[in-house]
């Protein structure tokens, strides 16, 4: 699909809504996300390029809900065909690895030396902690631009991790819980709004055995990589 399409579907669903759209184009974001400027009854759009090989249906969905959210209803909700679509092994299959280098992941072939994502991970799995995740890509980074602790995504069934993580200044109960933090976002329904997200992962790490030690250990080495100091 291309930017003329995009526009042209927007349009269409903008003439319900007595709105004229200027403009309306693909771009790269690191994360699904779409953008907007709006000036009385005129709005453009910049949508995520990850939704470039969807069926049109789908973009029709989105742009219907976008308009209905920004000039009617703040709280509607994404369709269940949209969220079906964007949650689905297709859409990682099509996008995870632009994600990835978008991320500046190192190659799969990068070896570790302190701590073992897959090892964390079937640990937690072992114990009980977490589910397994089917398709689930474990990657580091030495991009600094990442999250000091991470970062995992749900639609891209991804935890990227950056490499001073790797540091045996980082004990392995510590890594192994902050691991648990980042899958825990990904094994909750995408549907969740950010606020219950938010109180259901502090839940889940609460839960978590030694969680208030880990924890603290955890903020600790937060603001190190915040510093620089790892």
């Amino acid at each position: 699909m291309n930017d003329e399409t995009l526009r042209g579907i927007f349009a269409r669903e903008a003439e319900e809504f007595g709105v004229e759209v200027i403009s309306a184009e693909f771009q790269a974001f690191r994360d699904l996300k779409v953008r907007w400027q709006r000036c009385a009854r005129e709005i453009g759009f910049t949508v995520t390029d990850y939704l470039r090989e969807a069926p049109e249906e789908i973009v029709e969905d989105l742009a219907r809900t976008l308009l209905t959210k920004i000039y009617m209803e703040p709280e509607e909700s994404y369709s269940d065909a949209f969220v079906e679509w964007i949650t689905s092994d297709e859409f990682v299959r099509m996008n995870r690895a632009t994600y990835l280098e978008r991320c500046s992941v190192l190659s799969e072939d990068f070896e570790s030396r302190h701590h073992s994502l897959q090892k964390a991970y079937e640990d937690l799995v072992s114990k009980g902690l977490v589910k397994e995740i089917p398709g689930l890509s474990l990657r580091w980074t030495d991009k600094r631009g990442i999250e000091p602790l991470g970062v995992s995504s749900v639609l891209m069934r991804s935890v990227i991790m950056p490499t001073y993580m790797d540091n045996d200044k980082v004990p392995d109960d510590v890594f192994e819980f902050n691991l648990f933090r980042l899958l825990t976002n990904i094994e909750m329904d995408f549907k969740i709004q950010p606020l219950e997200r938010r109180m259901l992962t502090e839940l889940r790490m609460s839960s978590y055995p030694e969680s208030e030690r880990l924890q603290d250990a955890i903020e600790k080495h937060k603001n190190l990589a915040a510093c620089g100091v790892i």
